[in-house]
């Protein structure tokens, strides 16, 4: 890995970039390799529970299986048990910037089907596996329930192509690269899966799946723990071979020949010639570090290397013409990896031609003399579409003469090797985001911030994103009485305001804010939209947030000296502006009541991710923590902070990232975790699994607002999530009439192939309730006719449509509504 004293420079030369920051924002915050170390900085410390700390191994797999064991949410006691989830990013984010492109989410592996080049299965950061049948015109989801779908890889069995192995756990040596839960297969082309291994014996990160074409039952896995071999399709494994790997490559000729190489520490390439029986060194090189290797189809002597130096820059391309023999430095130049070739760093073999080598870091780069010259073939800081590929580049690869990439914005396809590109990402949802807002007025409009796609908005409930701008976007804000007011954040201590509705934004960060965390937090007041509290090492305060700048406006309500660490959380009171609760990521909770000119503080907790404070008793605080220690989930305080007591019950042991609370009857507490969403009517006693229709992913973010009685989750991996507690609670009428017009959200959700809709009829009236296509085509009319006011409920059947999202509107007089649901088979 990086060494330490190569991340205090690089941390040193952003800091001193970051106080000179521009007033005027511009849209060219682009991700760079000292950005991506800061944000493994902040997510390893989240997740393990504060600096220094270290997540127990196998942290995650323990949490799944306590998940499993927490009720679901379907007691019918239970108000919220007959709705669930909705996407509201079911599809790809529109590219501003080209204006003819979609982006998704990281993905790091591809499978295609042997005789089908419309059937392509992919492999998401922290979206799970992906799988289209129209060649990438529409994809499915298929492991949102799995025990992870953190994706290193995905594989098919060229014999048999019903037979899928997923290696869960993503090995990119980032901090937001989640754990795994071990090797997945499939026997019914992804329909249904089974554990074949746990993450306690092949680790917790794959990087590479490889089936033997000739006998099938002889699968190779390639990941953090080593290289292991299975000679009966997953029954057993065993170790073969003790190396840290992300690389593994099998002859096209000979199935038990076959190259692996390291992914950290020095370079070092093994051959094995007899299926992993045994191992000899290939090529060593002290000043390497990842290495990705590829193999040419057509002969199996050339294999080419591209090797990242230990400063993160290319050290060189790297061909071998023997088969492993000897090996020769093509090319040290372009350096198509910046400082981040730990990061991304991918290589492939132009079929047809074993001089040409296909290689990516930041972007793509092409060779037909060996590698000896690189040609760049895409653009991610481009506007021309045919150029575009997104940056951050982990996986290329051919299916016959097709190029494919998968990166940081999701896949990518040339049919000239690389001359154009086109984009396969308008129908997957695999968005990884940090945070998330909707308007209280207007709730089809949402606004986030996600991993290298900055700020994005909506206008209708998800069904299209627009990214606004690039780089890496942090917490969100919608002002809930001016709405075109929207706050967000660039990384690395910043607030910026927009005043027309999240389409262009100004930096009004605190010109004397110092210090704290690559995101650092913010908090509109519940009570007055006008003030802002800002904590990074220090905390500022704005009241008049609509007017403020970078040089005025804000207050300091609080020293370094005070804080003692960097601010990871912030809680306003409701009825008074100056009574302001603070948590650390060291562990420390602190409150004032008179603006700052006193601090309490309580210690000895863990990373403290988010606070939300009652709004009818202001000395009743919540706190969500970071990492897998005991009971040490979620803490409540009645007394103003005096004294913190766990309300953890019967939570899983890993990171809560995200606290959320409903105050009217009846009360609800939310948590969001890295295994989905929790709930508690009972103030923490007991908590059921929250999670119908919602996949196993991390949630970083969560809104809820009493008025539309919306709660939004957004995720790092699946897009953003919302649960309408509204369609299931505060429903008034008498004699059994509503009292006001409302269309639920259907039931399952999910569906295949029949759903449950329910909608309220306030007063009589001729009603229609039709679906329509994504496209906005009609495909069914369920009800036509003059009804009375009343409850209704009516059955969809799905069994003659495809798979995919659907829209169904409901209109009655001046009442309309619509909603989305989701039809998998």
């Amino acid at each position: 890995m990086i060494k330490l004293i190569l991340y205090l420079n690089l941390l040193i030369i952003f800091i001193s970039a970051a106080n000179v920051y521009s007033q005027d924002f511009e849209e060219d915050e682009n991700e760079t390799s000292e950005t991506i170390l800061q944000r493994e900085q902040f997510i390893n410390e989240r997740r393990a529970g504060g600096p220094g700390k270290v997540l127990p191994k196998l942290a995650h797999e323990k949490a799944v299986l306590q998940k499993m064991k927490i009720p679901e949410d379907k007691n019918t006691n239970s108000i919220t048990s007959t709705t669930s989830w909705v996407s509201v990013n079911p599809e790809g984010m529109w590219y501003e910037v080209t204006d003819d492109n979609y982006i998704s989410g990281r993905t790091n592996g591809i499978a295609f089907h042997p005789s089908n080049p419309n059937i392509i299965y992919i492999a998401a950061a922290q979206g799970g596996v992906w799988k289209t049948i129209d060649g990438g015109i529409s994809w499915t989801a298929l492991t949102d329930n799995l025990g992870s779908i953190s994706s290193g890889d995905i594989a098919i069995d060229p014999s048999n192509p019903n037979v899928l192995y997923y290696g869960t756990g993503e090995l990119n040596y980032s901090g937001d690269s989640q754990y795994g839960d071990g090797v997945y297969k499939s026997t019914d082309a992804g329909l249904s899966w089974n554990k074949i291994v746990s993450a306690s014996l092949v680790g917790a990160y794959i990087g590479k799946i490889v089936v033997d074409p000739v006998n099938s039952n002889n699968v190779y896995i390639a990941g953090r723990e080593g290289i292991f071999k299975t000679t009966n399709g997953g029954v057993n494994f065993t170790n073969v071979l003790f190396i840290n790997s992300s690389a593994l490559v099998m002859s096209p000729v000979n199935p038990s020949v076959l190259y692996c190489a390291n992914g950290s520490n020095q370079t070092t390439i093994y051959k094995t010639t007899n299926g992993g029986l045994n191992w000899n060194l290939s090529y060593s090189n002290s000043s390497g570090r990842r290495t990705q290797i590829a193999i040419s189809p057509d002969n199996e002597n050339y294999i080419y290397a591209s090797i990242a130096a230990s400063s993160g820059a290319l050290l060189g391309v790297y061909r071998t013409t023997n088969g492993g023999d000897n090996w020769t430095l093509q090319s040290s130049s372009p350096n198509y990896m910046a400082s981040q070739g730990w990061y991304d760093n991918a290589v492939t073999v132009i079929p047809g031609n074993p001089n040409g080598v296909i290689v990516g870091g930041l972007d793509v780069y092409s060779s037909t003399n060996g590698g000896v010259t690189l040609v760049k073939k895409s653009a991610w800081a481009t506007s021309d579409p045919l150029q575009f590929s997104h940056a951050d580049i982990h996986y290329l690869t051919y299916n016959g003469n097709v190029l494919y990439c998968c990166s940081d914005g999701g896949v990518y396809r040339s049919t000239n090797n690389g001359n154009s590109w086109s984009d396969l990402n308008a129908k997957i949802s695999t968005l990884q985001f940090q945070s998330a807002d909707y308007d209280p007025t207007d709730v089809q409009k949402l606004y986030g911030g996600c991993q290298d796609n900055n700020k994005q908005t909506s206008t209708n409930s998800g069904l299209v994103w627009i990214q606004r701008t690039t780089g890496d976007g942090g917490y969100t804000v919608v002002d809930p009485v001016n709405t075109n007011y929207i706050y967000g954040q660039y990384v690395n201590g910043s607030i910026q305001r927009s005043q027309n509705f999240g389409v262009s934004f100004t930096n009004i960060t605190p010109s004397g804010s110092s210090g704290g965390l690559f995101y650092n937090p913010y908090e509109m007041a519940p009570g007055d939209h006008n003030t802002v509290v800002f904590g990074r090492a220090n905390v500022y305060k704005t009241t008049s947030v609509q007017t403020a700048s970078t040089s005025q406006g804000w207050t300091q309500i609080a020293a370094t000296g005070t804080i003692g660490g960097n601010i990871s959380a912030i809680g306003i009171s409701f009825t008074n502006i100056n009574k302001i609760y603070i948590g650390t990521s060291g562990g420390k909770l602190l409150v004032t009541t008179d603006n700052g000119a006193n601090w309490s503080s309580q210690t000895g907790f863990g990373y403290v991710t988010d606070l939300v404070v009652d709004f009818a008793n202001d000395d009743i605080c919540y706190a969500s923590l970071g990492g897998a220690t005991p009971d040490k989930h979620v803490y409540k305080t009645t007394n103003g902070g005096v004294n913190w007591f766990s309300i953890s019950g019967n939570l899983p042991d890993i990171g809560h990232n995200s606290i959320a609370l409903r105050q009217t009857s009846p009360r609800m507490i939310f948590v969001g975790t890295d295994l989905g969403v929790f709930k508690s009517t009972n103030e923490g006693a007991n908590w059921v699994s929250f999670n119908s229709g919602f996949p196993n992913v991390e949630v970083y973010d969560m809104k809820y607002k009493e008025g539309p009685q919306i709660l939004l989750a957004a995720t790092h991996g699946r897009g953003c999530f919302t649960f309408d507690v509204g369609s299931t609670v505060g429903i008034s009428g008498s004699n059994n009439i509503p009292g006001k017009f409302h269309l639920s959200q259907n039931y399952p959700n999910p569906f295949n192939p029949v759903t449950r809709i329910k909608y309220e009829l306030e007063s009589p009236g001729f009603v229609t309730l039709k679906v329509y296509n994504a496209l906005g085509s009609e495909v069914a009319n369920l009800v036509d006719k003059r009804q009375s006011a009343g409850k209704y409920e009516i059955s969809f059947d799905g069994k003659s449509l495809p798979s995919g999202v659907y829209f169904y509107r409901i209109s009655s007089g001046e009442f309309s509504e619509v909603k989305s649901m989701m039809l998998i088979k």
